[in-house]
């Protein structure tokens, strides 16, 4: 069995002068033998990284799942 939970930084886009940084948590379980693997995952959005006019700020979805929690479970 393979299990993951991570936190990843998407693909920066920017727009209107500013660039905007998804943050994800990435989990997923697979599990099985050969010939049959089974397994689930998900992708959950947590904030968003934005930077703009010289400064970078942190926009949670989750209100408990501050920067520092991100920053502690980032897969770099």
């Amino acid at each position: 069995m393979i299990a993951k939970d991570a936190v990843r930084l998407g693909n920066p886009v920017e727009t209107a002068g500013r660039v905007l940084t998804p943050v994800l948590r990435i989990r997923y379980t697979v599990a099985g033998a050969d010939p049959g693997v089974g397994g689930f995952g998900s992708v959950e959005p947590l904030g968003l990284v934005l930077e703009e006019a010289g400064g970078t700020f942190f926009y949670a979805f989750d209100l408990p799942k501050g920067w520092d929690w991100v920053s502690a479970r980032l897969e770099v």
